[in-house]
């Protein structure tokens, strides 16, 4: 079952871990959160019926500001490709929500899926498709070390989670990718998490409300 959503992995990896740039954007608030008490709020997306927690700095993006954001700091063919992905997820019916925190260089995206059930045994395999998509979609030069690697569930929740640690050409710091894939209450979804921070997600992602 999970072999059919291999395409809905490959697209979500976007842009924004290959573009150096980000990693470079001013870092302050999002480095602290671990170390005093969760502070956050809920966006609701209602046409999903999803509330996602998120540390307060994140703010709502539309795709067509998303977009133009793209077009205002990154090369032509870069914009061309996101634009490209994002068509291509409309064609199939799905939606890309995008929130970010802009003097972090932090973005996260939240992509509503057909609810999948799955195991540990369904993750492992995931984590290979995860691995082989995100090294096919970066520039060759780019480094990928995987940070951390997480099945949790019950016979209701089913969480799988892996971390990269991502050094791009000529960079000055690294970007880490967090992507998790939930499935509860028989609905399913991907959060996507680029930063240049490493920090716990986990207190964040058990307050989703699906």
């Amino acid at each position: 079952m999970i072999k059919k959503y291999l395409y809905i992995i490959l697209i979500l990896f976007s842009f924004f871990s290959s573009c150096k740039e980000v990693a470079e954007k001013t870092v302050e608030t999002i480095a602290g959160v671990e170390k005093k008490e969760l502070i956050g709020k809920y966006h609701t997306i209602k046409s999903e019926k999803i509330k996602i927690f998120l540390p307060e700095e994140f703010k709502h993006i539309s795709e067509s500001n998303y977009l133009k954001e793209i077009q205002r700091t990154r090369e032509i063919s870069i914009f061309n490709s996101e634009k490209e992905r994002l068509e291509f997820v409309k064609d199939t019916g799905r939606k890309i929500y995008f929130f970010e925190y802009f003097k972090g260089g932090s973005m996260v995206n939240i992509l509503p899926e057909r609810y999948v059930e799955f195991n540990n045994s369904d993750a492992k395999y995931m984590l290979a498709i995860i691995d082989k998509a995100i090294k096919s979609n970066n520039h060759p030069e780019t480094t990928f070390e995987i940070m951390e690697s997480q099945f949790k569930g019950n016979k209701n929740l089913s969480i799988f989670k892996v971390i990269y640690k991502i050094k791009l050409p000529k960079a000055t710091v690294a970007v880490y990718k967090y992507v998790y894939f939930i499935s509860y209450n028989k609905k399913s979804v991907f959060v996507n998490l680029e930063t240049p921070v490493l920090f716990d997600f986990d207190p964040y992602i058990e307050k989703i409300r699906l």
